[in-house]
């Protein structure tokens, strides 16, 4: 036989060669999901003078293995959710495994289980039960960790609900009536009274921020006196020059800055005194308990009444 029955084989590829009896094997760590298949052509040759060749072409499929982890389209996802919102869903969580045929299967593995869930099989995201903002955290918002599992392999993402505040509590007067006086003559910034209100709403949200208006500008009340928009302190609007006796009712209204608006009323009723009218104290002398040293500033010492007193004032 001799040199003819010399055979060599010749193989060129980066992922194989072809050992001199004609073995195959890879010469690196072969990924499915990077290349699934191979076509190689492998020729022989003999070693004759007049040499003559054949070659053959094999196709090598590569075999998937479970070596990937579920991936997220994003690590973090956030969503605002209306508190007292019924149980609904909230956003469907997919993620891709590069490995085939994997079926995934998505659990909650950190957070509160009891206020949410998710679908195993198509990893929608809901509440269990509506959500009160009041009732929350104190950053309002809960944090959940999602995870992927194909069955050897975990991705995980991060899914934080912020509870948005609605506007559930109007703003409340102290009474629904205040009193004032004010003399025929006072100049324009007298100070009459202070209405007040309080909202309910979670403090230091605009829910909860209280704001006053007149009801009515355009009454004859309106033109004479204001109330302070933050302060809810009612002053004269104009150097009065009315008739002792005189009677203005203000209707007062208390806003918040929620969406939608709150509002509630009150009443002021104005009585003009006469300039002549001397105020009379109940007592010719009070008498004020020693104090300590130490008593703090702001400290109430003693409560003084006049009739038909406008303002106090200390002259000495």
């Amino acid at each position: 036989i001799g040199a003819k029955g010399d055979v060599e084989y010749l193989l060129i590829s980066s992922s194989f060669e072809i050992s001199p009896v004609g073995a195959i094997y890879t010469t690196r760590r072969l990924d499915r999901e990077e290349q699934d298949h191979y076509i190689l052509v492998v020729t022989a040759n003999d070693k004759a003078p007049d040499g003559r060749s054949s070659s053959v072409t094999l196709t090598i499929n590569v075999t998937d293995v479970n070596d990937n982890s579920p991936e997220f389209p994003q690590d973090l996802y956030e969503v605002m959710l209306d508190e007292n919102s019924n149980a609904t869903a909230l956003l469907i969580l997919q993620a891709t495994d590069m490995d085939m045929d994997t079926s995934l299967t998505y659990s909650i593995v950190d957070g509160d289980t009891s206020l949410f869930t998710v679908d195993s099989t198509t990893g929608q995201l809901s509440s269990r039960q509506p959500l009160d903002y009041e009732l929350g955290s104190s950053s309002h918002d809960y944090t959940l960790v999602v995870q992927a599992d194909d069955g050897e392999n975990q991705g995980n993402t991060t899914v934080i609900i912020a509870v948005k505040d609605l506007n559930e509590f109007a703003p409340v007067f102290s009474q629904d009536v205040y009193t004032a006086d004010v003399l025929e003559n006072a100049v324009a910034g007298s100070n009459l009274t202070t209405v007040n209100a309080t909202d309910n709403d979670v403090q230091g949200t605009l829910a909860a921020q209280v704001m006053y208006r007149l009801a009515d500008e355009d009454n004859m009340a309106a033109g004479l006196f204001k109330v302070d928009r933050v302060s809810g302190v009612v002053t004269t609007r104009v150097n009065l020059r009315e008739s002792p006796d005189d009677t203005y009712q203000l209707l007062v209204v208390a806003y918040d800055g929620g969406n939608p608006v709150m509002s509630s009323q009150a009443a002021v009723s104005i009585t003009v005194l006469s300039a002549d009218t001397r105020p009379v104290f109940q007592k010719n002398l009070y008498e004020v308990p020693s104090l300590s040293e130490n008593t703090p500033v702001g400290t109430d010492v003693v409560s003084v009444f006049a009739e038909e007193a406008v303002a106090y004032s200390i002259e000495r």
